[in-house]
């Protein structure tokens, strides 16, 4: 997920004196010593380097919830820096235990437990449960609780808006984060979509694309439909104007970048089976075709401008799989493909395959490692007992520097620029020192 986080700004007076440059000089001298100025409390901040960092520094022990399931818990960002929350899922279902931590306190600050939690506007949690929502704020965790009633199942968290259905009636329901009890708009649809990327405004639905603020139709999209339907077609955003709409008739799968904002396609049909990999910085699509002979896939990069193709790679795995089960990253100039993951735990290394952005060439292949994230141009990656940086900007994915991992490490993320490590049998957090 991708989250706004939060700035403060601050204010002075500048007392201008007249009398002379000397006077002048020592005025504003004393005043800067002697007016008082809020100190803010300490943020980590990311520093991306070469050099090697110089360890871990333990930022505090959570609560661990028994129960869990191994190799699951992950850390997200809560939408305001310094605060994160450690999610822990428990056994049998997707329920998940979440904990609100003060990186610059070193404290955990409250938690819940629900399906799902959304960084939202004011500084506040949205926390899907059952079947009800939590509002929260993320210093305090205090906030309000309420039932959706015959509407349990939430399918839109944005910034403004909060959209739930109910599937017995059909009915979706809008609501404000700030007047949260009361449906702003209410419309008699199926909803076709899952809970979209942060930054995307509208719904897909059986009766058209919708904007979530509004309830009205999106401006584009008119054509999408029920799962039931053949032709089927539906939108999925992989940002505000990097869309993709793809049409089901019969066996065969065509998917084409979309204009919104004209409301038609950038690209002829692509006729072939289409996985959704896009970034709103650069310029091209991915889509892969099914296994040949040889166990390889076709990635195929689209200009978002043209609709025109810029390569073609072929990605090789080593095991028998569906390339909807892979991962697609970029970092710093290079395409980063992840493939045979261990879908039982994420935090099991898998094959990386590495490809310049540019020509789609591959340039380095791995089977022992798990891609973390990336900082600027340093791409983080974990065999599962250090911690590895690359540069991605460089050739030949130059592999710049390793650490140990803090003892017993079950997880590592980035976070709002920020590496962390978590164990998942202590409670540990870790953040990294550079």
């Amino acid at each position: 997920m991708v989250i706004e986080g939060e700035q403060t700004r601050g204010h002075g007076w500048v007392i201008a004196l007249t009398i002379s440059i000397g006077a002048l000089v020592l005025a504003l001298a004393a005043w800067l010593i002697l007016v008082r100025i809020p100190r803010l409390a300490p943020q980590i901040v990311a520093v991306p380097s070469a050099s090697a960092p110089t360890g871990w520094d333990l930022l505090g022990k959570l609560n661990v919830p028994d129960g869990i399931v191994p190799g699951w818990a992950t850390i997200m960002s809560s939408g305001v820096v310094g605060v994160v929350i450690v999610a822990w899922r428990f056994d049998g279902n997707d329920w998940k235990d979440f904990q609100v931590f003060d990186t610059a306190t070193k404290t955990t600050l409250w938690e819940d437990q629900g399906w799902a939690v959304y960084p939202v506007a004011g500084d506040k949690l949205a926390i899907t449960g059952d079947p009800g929502l939590d509002l929260y704020s993320v210093r305090t965790g205090t906030g309000e609780s309420f039932s959706l009633g015959g509407m349990p199942d939430v399918v839109f968290v944005g910034r403004q808006t909060i959209v739930n259905y109910g599937m017995e009636t059909g009915t979706l329901c809008g609501r404000r984060i700030s007047n949260p009890r009361v449906c702003a708009w209410q419309r008699k649809v199926d909803v076709t979509s899952e809970i979209p990327d942060p930054g995307v405004t509208w719904i897909d639905t059986s009766a058209g694309v919708i904007d979530a603020d509004s309830g009205q139709p999106a401006g584009f999209g008119y054509d999408a439909n029920s799962d039931d339907d053949d032709p089927s077609v539906w939108y999925v955003a992989y940002g505000p104007q990097r869309v993709v709409r793809y049409q089901r008739a019969g066996d065969d799968l065509t998917c084409q970048l979309w204009d919104t904002r004209n409301n038609e396609a950038i690209n002829p049909d692509i006729v072939e089976y289409c996985v959704d990999f896009a970034w709103p910085d650069i310029s091209y699509f991915l889509t892969q075709g099914w296994q040949d002979d040889d166990g390889n896939f076709t990635m195929t990069a689209i200009s978002w401008q043209s609709g025109q193709e810029i390569w073609q790679a072929l990605i090789h795995p080593t095991i028998q799989m569906n390339l909807s089960d892979a991962s697609v990253a970029y970092a710093g100039g290079s395409v980063i493909v992840t493939t045979d993951a261990d879908v039982t735990s994420p935090q099991t290394p898998a094959t990386q395959t590495v490809l310049n952005a540019t020509n789609g060439s591959v340039v380095w292949t791995n089977t022992a490692y798990r891609f973390v994230g990336d900082i600027s141009h340093i791409a983080y990656m974990t065999p599962g007992q250090t911690l590895n940086g690359f540069d991605a900007s460089s050739p030949n994915f130059e592999e710049l520097w390793s650490i140990p991992l803090p003892s017993d490490t079950a997880e590592v993320s980035i976070v709002d620029g920020v590496v962390y490590a978590l164990s998942e049998s202590t409670g540990e957090l870790w953040v990294l020192r550079n």
